[in-house]
């Protein structure tokens, strides 16, 4: 009697297609780390090579990587990580802070404190974190995102979520690479005290504090840059 299966084994263009994002997924992390450095070349060969594939999943993967803003190709110039310039860092930052002052009026307007209280689990995480200067970057910024987007889930819209991804994974997470030479100490229990905000519920009060929140550090941030800029000038 025939054994009939409801699973299929998948065929050679599914694997394809996992192997592409699996190397999307592995130089994403790269740029995010800082281990690629903005305008750094990216050779499909060498890429393979390093990971043991053929370029077809790596030609697949940078074209992602390009459409989400983390390469860019050029005449002449081939496949590099995105460069980095003020003005871009600087709408980056300025888009997040409309997103989030406003994910952060709707919430304080809908949180139960059930979710307050998970949210606050999740802002104790990213606090100690923060304090324990790990040389894992990647981890890091991984758990201080997902904090802000449960932040941006419980104002009950999830376009905060797909927004906020795309405006922390381009330049603005981006500069994970230059953070070495810039450091604003981040206050004891920086994202619980936003949490300790929205608990109150008031509108008002919560986006004054997420305001706050963004806008720290954003003078270094761009100084950082320019030091950058210049010195790869040279």
């Amino acid at each position: 009697m025939a054994n009939y299966s409801s699973k299929k084994e998948p065929d050679a263009a599914e694997a394809e297609n996992t192997l592409s994002r699996r190397v999307y997924a592995i130089l994403r992390d790269d740029v995010l780390a800082g281990r690629l450095k903005p305008g750094e070349r990216l050779v499909r060969k060498a890429i393979a090579e390093r990971l043991g594939v053929s370029t077809i999943p790596v030609i697949e993967a940078l074209y992602m990587l390009e459409i989400d803003g983390y390469v860019e190709n050029r005449p002449l110039n081939g496949c590099r990580v995105r460069t980095l310039t003020i003005e871009e860092i600087d709408d980056d930052l300025m888009l997040r802070e409309a997103l989030e002052c406003q994910a952060a009026r709707l919430c304080a307007e809908r949180i139960t404190p059930d979710e307050a209280e998970r949210l606050m689990k999740r802002a104790a995480q990213v606090d100690r974190f923060i304090r324990a200067d790990t040389p894992d970057p990647t981890l890091g910024g991984q758990i201080h995102l997902e904090f802000h987007l449960e932040l941006g889930r419980l104002s009950g819209y999830t376009v905060f979520g797909g927004q906020l991804k795309k405006v922390w994974f381009q330049r603005y997470m981006g500069l994970n690479s230059l953070k070495a030479i810039r450091f604003l100490p981040i206050p004891d229990g920086w994202h619980q005290t936003l949490v300790l905000q929205l608990k109150k519920g008031d509108p008002d009060a919560a986006e004054r504090a997420m305001r706050e929140h963004v806008r720290y550090g954003r003078k270094d941030d761009r100084d950082a840059l320019a030091v950058y800029l210049k010195e790869q000038a040279k």
